[in-house]
């Protein structure tokens, strides 16, 4: 899996012009990332994610790589979770809602800086570790305290070469969406890569509340209607389909920017799922008694240039 997120990481692409990768490598269940991104306010800041790898998506593991990419890297978030308060320090958080453990709580707390982590990666195959290390731009951590020597490096890959799969991009392509919310136009936007949906009326459903936690509320053959907020948009989509939500729209009171995740590699969602941030419609939609959407949805594949 590290080496994975380091290949597709080394991509130039949408998915990756914002974020420089640092580090990969996985212990365990647990994936760690270090990267900085040019789209946090301080775009100079070290962070790291842990992710619980029984949690992602799909067991592919190109997928669930670009899932950590897309979801977890490029997409901006708020990184609430600081383990060190020194100058530089790596400023981690938890993803998929993973539980951190004292133990792991105590390594990051360790593993602070950049540099302290060049120097963990250099003792890693000498305390006989199961971690699987990967590096991107080993040039930023040979000045912030060294990369291992390529004989160091246990099931995992130093920076991509020719040798590694050619890529392949993953294109969502989806029509405009007609829909209308009790008779009236709403405006709504596919989540890529969300399956497309014919002209169907159906009832709208409020009550998975902010649908990151099962409520145990049956929503069989209804579109759901879920606020932004709380937990990831993909633990938003699994409770509404487990609920038996025939489609699902999430809401949001600021701007949501377009074209965020273009080139994960995902197949079509088993329900529609789309968006807005339109006041409006949103009104509508939280009040509403029934909608109807139509629009088409694919995705190409194409090999990355």
């Amino acid at each position: 899996m590290a080496a994975a997120v380091v290949r597709i990481a080394a991509v130039s692409g949408p998915s990756t012009r914002d974020v420089i990768l640092l580090a990969c490598w996985s212990h365990g269940p647990l994936l760690f990332v270090v990267f900085r991104s040019k789209v946090l306010p301080n775009p100079g800041q070290p962070v790291g994610i842990v992710c619980d790898l029984r949690q992602l998506p799909t067991e592919d593991v190109d997928a669930a790589a670009f899932h950590v990419l897309a979801f977890e890297m490029v997409e901006p978030h708020h990184y609430p979770l600081v383990f060190s308060d020194r100058a530089g320090a790596i400023r981690w958080r938890a993803a998929l809602d993973t539980e951190l453990g004292d133990q792991t709580v105590g390594f990051l707390e360790t593993v602070g800086t950049v540099r302290d982590l060049g120097e963990f990666m250099r003792k890693s195959t000498a305390m006989r570790t199961s971690i699987a290390v990967a590096f991107v731009a080993s040039t930023v951590l040979a000045g912030c305290g060294g990369t291992p020597d390529a004989g160091e490096v246990t099931n995992g890959a130093a920076s991509p070469s020719s040798s590694l799969p050619a890529p392949t991009k993953y294109e969502y392509v989806a029509s405009a969406v007609d829909a209308m919310v009790d008779g009236a136009p709403v405006q709504l936007r596919p989540f890529p890569f969300s399956i497309g949906a014919n002209a169907v009326e159906a009832r709208l459903s409020s009550a998975l509340g902010d649908g990151c936690t099962e409520n145990g509320s049956d929503v069989k053959g209804q579109w759901v209607v879920l606020p932004r907020g709380g937990c990831t948009f993909e633990r938003k989509y699994e409770n509404a389909r487990r609920a038996g939500a025939s489609g699902l729209v999430i809401t949001s009171s600021d701007p949501l920017p377009d074209g965020r995740w273009q080139t994960p590699p995902i197949d079509l969602t088993t329900i529609p799922m789309l968006v807005t941030d339109d006041q409006d419609s949103v009104r509508r939609l939280v009040n509403g008694a029934s909608v109807t959407v139509s629009f088409d949805a694919s995705v190409k594949q194409s090999p990355a240039e």
